[in-house]
């Protein structure tokens, strides 16, 4: 989607690049026309120059219809789901559609109108790194396979996702982890994170919500996980809901 607003930005001058340029990227499942409030509430949230939206439920005919933003859709013609790529571009910049290069990826290509300031955007829907759900999928996982191992996604309330490990870091989470459950400080890490049986599935999901809630409340405030968090809290304080 492209903004149409044109005093969102500071006009560029010759030969000169935008000071900042924030791009996002949203793998998200489940966005149909019934919630389009929550599409739009979380795009325009993030505030981003360029928002890729990899939702593999919209079909052909629905569009993200959203004020001061051009949808630039995208199909994956070669997979059974037919996923639309939408992305909003920055106002001011010429947008070519490269498509058909790669299976199921959209590439766009930008190019200022004033400058010579050019670039080229990959968006993809990339499933979890061990799933096993479409071997078609999993052709662009293995493609992509490299960024798997040297970025860590953000860990979505989830049981056991595979993503790397950082022992130092979580070794002072799991400790406060432990103080909160009753832990031993002995307890295998295996059973603190929830990976053997004895644990009962309700201390599971305390210890998903526990982790999720410690990674959420140290993100910058322009994270969309921490804006969602804060309209969240406020909607609790007004309105007195219980969670």
């Amino acid at each position: 989607m492209e903004s149409t607003d044109s005093t969102r930005y500071e006009k560029l001058s010759l030969n000169t690049r935008p000071r900042t340029l924030c791009i996002s990227h949203l793998n998200v499942n489940g966005w149909t026309a019934r919630n389009h409030e929550l599409r739009e509430k979380l795009i325009t949230f993030d505030n981003s120059d360029i928002i890729c939206v990899n939702e593999t439920h919209l079909q052909v005919h629905k569009t993200i219809d959203i004020k001061n933003y051009r949808f630039y859709p995208f199909n994956r013609e070669s997979t059974h789901v037919k996923a639309e790529k939408p992305s909003r571009i920055l106002n001011g910049f010429k947008t070519v559609v490269i498509d058909k290069l790669m299976i199921g990826i959209l590439v766009l290509s930008f190019e200022h109108k004033d400058t010579n300031f050019k670039f080229v955007l990959f968006s993809a829907y990339l499933l979890p790194e061990n799933s096993q759900w479409d071997t078609r999928f999993c052709v662009l996982n293995g493609r992509f396979g490299h960024f798997f191992s040297s970025v860590s996604p953000k860990e979505y309330c989830s049981g056991v996702w595979g993503f790397k490990q950082f022992p130092k870091i979580e070794q002072i989470q799991n400790r406060a982890i432990r103080y909160f459950l009753g832990l031993h400080r002995f307890t295998p890490k295996a059973a603190l994170n929830g990976d053997m049986g004895w644990l009962p599935p309700h201390v599971k999901r305390w210890l998903n919500m526990l982790k999720m809630w410690n990674r959420i409340i140290q993100y910058d405030m322009t994270v969309c996980l921490q804006m969602c968090l804060n309209m969240i809290i406020n909607v609790i304080m007004e309105t007195g809901a219980q969670i």
